[in-house]
């Protein structure tokens, strides 16, 4: 027996109670209730202790001998408790009536817990349940089918978390992932799980693509003059393209733009586009084929670290995303999940027209991609500056340890998951545990994550020491003078 319900004003409730603890008790149990009902299941939320010789600030100063007659035994340990749901025949269910006071609290058989949460035996393993041996092991469908969203402060698990998914989807053949790799951080794994790594230089759009539409979503500013004109000259770059009159490259769109008879000025306008989109080098001949690559088994890296350019980072992520989704829209590739790392970066809820693209595509598969078996994760350190559309369209939000009052604000406006106890616990998770909310278990479930791989993990944690060490040693450059 871990204690008795007690009640207090407005407790116990359908939310919420409080116990006496009368064993050891610590923050993160779960704890459960007999009713004629069924099994109120309750997560521990917090501890105070009571005692009611002191229960007013101003006895000791009264009577300061009281210090020396009152023991520790006579504290009470009160546990404050969040209601879960109902256990019954096996089921989860909500609980519509509160535990009755002087009810026992006991502590939950694993086995319980595990069909309460709806933990499975086949799916991606997270880690345990805090203070617990129970295996976290997630239904695919539930946790992957309507999206879903990680969000954490930097260095509170993240990318540990990312990775463990990603190896274990890979490991169980379950579905091919791939992960749009911002900082590199993922590009070990092309050694560690012989991932394919798509590098950001290589991802050139197609002159197949070439189209007025193209030129529009890429300049915002093209006017509707500029654009006939310009369709006119993509039909005939086209022609003799397919007479094999002239070989792919802009220059030679740029020349027959040039030969037209047209305004000047309309004319000048895009030639001086179309010499811009030379300068950003996303024009080319694809070096892949997604076709090819993407088959269950597959595993792609799409590694976009050497683009220090923000729009021509932008406009590939948006390529890769757009011919994903086309290709699994027309069954030309399996089923997939695409891991989409920074999101913030691609898909900031506020953004430029110039800078829109990625943000576009991503929010357009967290609408769509469900339907045709096109699963997203998105990944931010900053919630408060990612896209509401895609965060809102994510059923199964993960949350680890987030302090910054501005996310917090933002998450418990758009998350339909953060519900008051959640959003306390947030900040106060240690590093490497993670709240998992919404479709991919019946209830708020603590998690303390498994560890990645020790490659991977080494390759990430380098300190600022060991990095100038490594770089001194490799330059072998005399410090001597300085010393």
């Amino acid at each position: 027996m871990k204690g008795i319900v007690i009640s207090e004003e407005e407790s116990p409730s359908t939310l919420n109670f409080k116990f006496i603890a009368l064993e050891d008790v610590k923050k993160g149990d779960y704890i459960s209730i007999r009713t004629e009902e069924g099994l109120i299941i309750g997560s521990v939320n917090e501890l105070y202790f009571y005692n009611e010789y002191l229960s007013k600030s101003n006895v000791l100063a009264e009577v300061p001998e009281l210090s020396k007659i009152i023991t520790k035994e006579e504290n009470m340990l009160i546990g404050v408790c969040s209601v879960l749901g109902l256990y019954r025949e096996g089921k989860f269910i909500r609980a519509l009536k509160p535990p009755s006071p002087g009810s026992i609290v006991e502590e939950v058989e694993d086995s319980v817990l595990q069909s309460f949460f709806g933990f499975v035996k086949e799916g991606i393993e997270i880690g345990n349940v805090k203070n617990r041996r129970l295996n976290v092991i997630v239904d695919v469908e539930r946790a992957l089918g309507k999206h879903m969203a990680i969000l954490a402060m930097s260095g509170a698990g993240k990318s540990n978390l990312v990775s463990i998914m990603f190896e274990q989807l890979v490991e169980k053949a379950i579905i091919p992932p791939i992960i749009i790799d911002i900082h590199g951080e993922y590009s070990p794994f092309k050694n560690i799980i012989n991932a394919i790594e798509i590098k950001g230089e290589n991802i050139k759009i197609p002159f197949k693509s070439l189209s007025s539409t193209l030129f529009r979503q890429i300049f915002p500013s093209l006017s509707d003059p500029q654009e006939f004109l310009l369709s006119k000259a993509i039909s005939k770059y086209k022609k003799m393209l397919k007479k094999r009159a002239i070989n792919p490259g802009l220059k030679h769109l740029y020349k027959i733009v040039k030969e037209i008879d047209e305004s000047k000025g309309i004319k000048n306008a895009l030639l001086r586009k179309i010499k811009h989109l030379h300068k950003l080098r996303i024009i080319g001949n694809e070096s892949f084929d997604f076709q090819q690559l993407l088959k269950f088994g597959s595993r792609i890296i799409v590694n976009l670290s050497s683009i220090s350019n923000e729009r021509i980072r932008n406009l590939k992520a948006y390529y890769i995303l757009k011919r994903l989704f086309k290709l699994r829209k027309k069954n030309l590739i399996p089923p997939f999940v695409v891991f989409v790392e920074e999101a913030h970066n691609l898909a900031p809820e506020t953004i430029t027209k110039e800078m829109s693209l990625a943000k576009k595509e991503i929010e357009r598969i967290a609408r769509e991609g469900r339907k045709f078996g096109a699963s997203l994760v998105i990944v931010s350190q900053r919630p408060a500056h990612l896209s509401q559309t895609a965060l809102a369209q994510c059923s199964t939000h993960v949350f680890l340890k987030i302090v910054n009052p501005n996310d917090l604000k933002y998450i418990e406006s758009v998350s339909e998951f953060a519900s008051s106890d959640v959003m306390r616990s947030i900040p106060s998770l240690d590093i490497g545990e993670a709240i998992i909310t919404g479709s991919a278990v019946n209830a708020p479930v603590i998690v303390k994550v498994r560890k990645r791989r020790k490659e991977l993990d080494e390759y990430k944690n380098k300190g600022l020491s060991e990095m100038i060490k490594e770089w001194k040693d490799k330059k072998h450059e005399d410090y001597s003078y300085y010393n």
